[in-house]
């Protein structure tokens, strides 16, 4: 992928310079074409090499030589592996649209007049199409998978509170059938302590078994999940 950017896209969006430079007002029309790739680009094109003055051929037939090498960014989806990735500066690399990121400690409702001002004062003839916060476009892109993971969760806990009443309204019933046995134990000699021990073993017995038996259905059904998720295996812990 090839993206056309300008000078401080990198310290704006937080893409750490792993090496050489970035872009700066040396890089103008007229001087020698350079460019930035990511670490997926340097991986995938110069495996165990250095990039930095390495020459890349345009699709102008320009040679183009790679002065930075800089973090990978999940761009098109945080399921996604972060694609091979060249920059090139804008002054060299003109597009008839562009994207301005501007960092603030302020919402994105806050300076979005503001924002707009400053534009109609560059150009009064260009359109603003929308204004709006990075880290509300990155929650679009994970809505559903969140929205999955919070109905999973609630499913979850039913089956885990309808688990606890069952073994409750278990443990309750076989107590009430033994309680003649408990009082005889109680006659001969068994303690409070004794008897509570006998009720207790036999529910972590249940609850164990219990236990057990969801463990390996929860690892039998978990290629059922494997299209949920992303970065953990699904027989994760």
């Amino acid at each position: 992928a090839l993206t056309s950017i300008a000078t401080d896209y990198f310290r704006t969006l937080g893409i750490p310079l792993l090496q050489g430079r970035d872009f700066d007002q040396r890089d103008t029309e007229k001087a020698p074409r350079v460019i930035i790739v990511n670490r997926a680009f340097a991986r995938k094109y110069f495996p165990g090499q250095d990039v930095i003055d390495k020459q890349l051929r345009m699709a102008s037939d320009t040679p183009a030589t790679i002065v930075g090498l800089v973090g990978d960014v999940r761009g098109f989806g945080l399921d996604r592996e972060a694609p091979p990735i060249a920059y090139l500066p804008y002054q060299q690399f003109t597009l008839p649209y562009m994207t301005v990121l501007v960092r603030t400690s302020s919402g994105a409702s806050d300076v979005a007049s503001t924002l707009r001002g400053i534009m109609r004062q560059l150009d009064p003839e260009m359109p603003v199409d929308e204004v709006e916060a990075l880290d509300r476009i990155v929650g679009k892109t994970i809505a559903q998978p969140r929205f999955r993971t919070m109905l999973l969760t609630a499913f979850a806990v039913a089956a885990l509170g309808l688990a606890v009443v069952g073994v409750y309204g278990v443990i309750s019933y076989t107590v009430a059938q033994r309680r003649r046995e408990m009082g005889i134990r109680a006659a001969l000699g068994a303690t409070p302590r004794d008897l509570l021990g006998l009720v207790m073993r036999q529910g972590l017995t249940l609850a164990g078994a219990g236990v057990l038996a969801g463990l390996a259905g929860a690892f039998a059904l978990s290629g059922l999940l494997s299209g949920l998720l992303y970065n953990v295996a699904a027989t994760d812990p």
